[in-house]
């Protein structure tokens, strides 16, 4: 880790936002490893993703639950984090791609999640600003 760039090590709280203007609370436990960082997300009931419609199933909600994760640190930007994983149901699979970048002072964490879903279905960005919690 560079002199004076924080980590991203800590738990991180706040609601992301999806689809029809849903909420749900997500947690991050992260901890950093060179230029990897681990952890597990947490995600609470309420967000929702608009898959389109006629032949997609319309807005759907996203089950809560639990994952580990792994990031890499760009090189390019010690303060950003990017991961992709992939989500199979009724064989069908979604893509998940998240970017997350940490602030200057390291208490906050800004998200961008995107999920890909197979075509000719709707796909949809969702966005969380997360704190870091006292707790930590």
């Amino acid at each position: 880790m560079t002199l004076g760039i924080k980590s991203f090590d800590g738990i991180f709280k706040g609601n992301i936002v999806g689809d029809h203007d849903s909420l749900a609370l997500l947690t991050l436990v992260l901890a950093q490893k060179g230029n990897k960082v681990y952890g597990k997300a947490t995600l609470g009931e309420g967000l929702k993703a608009d898959t389109g419609g006629l032949v997609c199933p319309g807005l759907i909600s996203i089950p809560p639950g639990s994952t580990e994760i792994i990031g890499e640190i760009d090189p390019q930007n010690p303060l950003q984090i990017e991961t992709k994983s992939s989500y199979a149901d009724s064989n069908v699979t979604v893509d998940i791609n998240v970017k997350a970048y940490l602030s200057e002072n390291g208490r906050s964490i800004d998200i961008q999640l995107d999920l890909k879903t197979p075509w000719p279905c709707r796909r949809s960005r969702f966005e969380a600003l997360l704190n870091k919690s006292e707790e930590d």
